[in-house]
């Protein structure tokens, strides 16, 4: 699970992909207050193409970007219409 905060690419409210032991975690970015962490949880998702469709559908209806973690504090954006692989 992400340990730091996805800012300062990914402001409150985005939403981010991140790879884990059992999927890919789908998390929500929130304000720096205290120590952190800086994200909520959404939900774990077992196939990355699912992950990555959700957190398109989510960050469309909320108007905000969609990102997948390649490294520790480094994220790349969710393209909105190409095809996500691994």
């Amino acid at each position: 699970m992400p340990s730091a905060s996805p800012e300062p690419r990914c402001p409150p409210g985005d939403i981010f992909i991140t790879p884990t032991l059992s999927g890919f975690l789908l998390g929500r970015a929130i304000p720096q207050i205290g120590l952190g962490p800086w994200w909520t949880l959404i939900k774990v998702v077992a196939e990355f193409d699912d992950a990555v469709e959700q957190a398109r559908a989510l960050a469309l209806a909320d108007g905000v970007r969609a990102w997948v973690q390649t490294h520790v504090n480094e994220y790349d954006a969710v393209s909105e219409k190409a095809p996500m692989t691994r």
